[in-house]
């Protein structure tokens, strides 16, 4: 995993209901924010993060939890 959450706190946020594909949205963006931008590293994160979101029926995402959602 690349600079910014650590493992445990993206485990957290990936088996999180609030934050449905939050791994590998995570990943591509922190793929999309590295200083030596690898388009090619990062084209099958985005296919992983479009089958997850095809699978889960995500329609929207946040960044930010709702304020009524329990973690």
């Amino acid at each position: 995993m690349s600079e910014g959450k650590s493992a445990p706190e993206t485990n957290r946020l990936a088996s999180s209901p609030c934050f449905v594909c939050a791994e590998e949205a995570a990943a591509l963006l922190n793929c999309a924010a590295e200083k030596k931008y690898n388009e090619m590293r990062c084209y099958p994160l985005i296919k992983k993060l479009r089958a997850c979101v095809e699978k889960k029926g995500v329609v929207d995402f946040k960044l930010v939890p709702e304020p009524d959602c329990s973690q």
